[in-house]
């Protein structure tokens, strides 16, 4: 008696939640049917919704709200058995989200749906948030102050870079770029650290492609010359020796000889072009010099004639 008397308070404290049980199953394209004194119920369709779904997109359905304390489930068929799963939901201003945690759920939600369901609930919209990862890998040599290049297609996008810890998501990121190219600084050890272990988590509103590279430092040691000086310019200032230039920077050489000297060629690690000025790119740790030559011995070397002992009359 006393089971029986459980069972039927647990009933009514359900019923008293407004909650009830599914009266039909979803078969095909036909949508669950609902007590409809107490649920809306909607079906999402796999075709075309959620085609290409993949880890880490954020699923978002807006909503009207018609009662102090919504109450709302939204669920996926999981396993072989397509079984009801609920999903873990956030809801912030009558916007249920998800966050597809694996890519097994991004599976079978393409190929079977949602459902939504809840009380006091009018759904207005659904869109995806469609997550760009960029692997660790890219990012095994990051250094402190190192560039990441964050280059996207869609003007105007808002972007959102994330990588995570055992705390969760770290938020590098958010704001909307002036150009579809974005380059982030990393100087905070941690986020480095983070980084280096578990890559990039990228959204952008409109964008329809993120990818991220990395971007090192490498440094630049000039070796004063003698007879001579030079400079090495980044487009922006002269650069002194032990600085540190992105890869890929342009720099040009530019060398003015002492008074009765000439210049006389390049020392770049083991390149030694002679054209004054001169432009190369930095792709790695380099020493650079210039040399210089006497005028008048270059004069001698280069009008001087061989004589042999034949050539010699007395």
């Amino acid at each position: 008696m006393k089971k029986l008397l459980t069972i039927l308070i647990l009933l009514v404290a359900v019923a008293s939640q407004g909650w009830a049980e599914i009266t039909s199953v979803w078969t095909g394209n036909e949508p669950i049917s609902w007590n409809p004194e107490v649920y809306t119920g909607t079906q999402y369709e796999a075709t075309g919704i959620f085609t290409g779904l993949t880890v880490g997109d954020i699923i978002t359905i807006t909503t009207t709200k018609g009662i102090d304390e919504p109450q709302y489930v939204l669920a996926y068929k999981a396993g072989s058995g397509w079984t009801w799963t609920n999903l873990s939901t956030t809801l912030t201003n009558n916007a249920v989200s998800y966050t597809v945690e694996s890519n097994t759920i991004a599976t079978e939600i393409a190929e079977r749906g949602l459902i939504f369901r809840g009380q006091g609930y009018n759904i207005t919209d659904i869109s995806i948030d469609k997550c760009y990862i960029t692997d660790a890998s890219v990012f095994a040599s990051l250094k402190t102050n190192d560039k990441i290049r964050i280059s996207f297609t869609g003007p105007g996008s808002t972007l959102r870079v994330y990588t995570k810890n055992s705390d969760g998501l770290v938020e590098l990121y958010n704001g909307t770029p002036s150009s579809t190219i974005h380059d982030l600084i990393i100087s905070d050890a941690d986020h480095i650290t983070a980084i280096k272990e578990n890559g990039l988590i990228m959204y952008g509103s409109t964008a329809t492609n993120i990818e991220a590279s990395h971007i090192a430092r490498y440094t630049l040691t000039i070796t004063p010359p003698s007879n001579g000086t030079f400079t090495v310019n980044d487009g922006t200032s002269n650069l002194v020796t032990g600085a540190s230039v992105f890869y890929g920077t342009t720099l040009t050489l530019t060398a003015t000889p002492e008074s009765g000297y000439a210049f006389g060629g390049w020392t770049i690690g083991d390149a030694t072009p002679t054209d004054n000025p001169y432009i190369f790119n930095m792709t790695s740790d380099v020493t650079v010099t210039a040399s210089f030559s006497n005028k008048f011995e270059r004069v001698l070397k280069e009008e001087s004639v061989a004589i042999s002992e034949g050539d010699i009359k007395i």
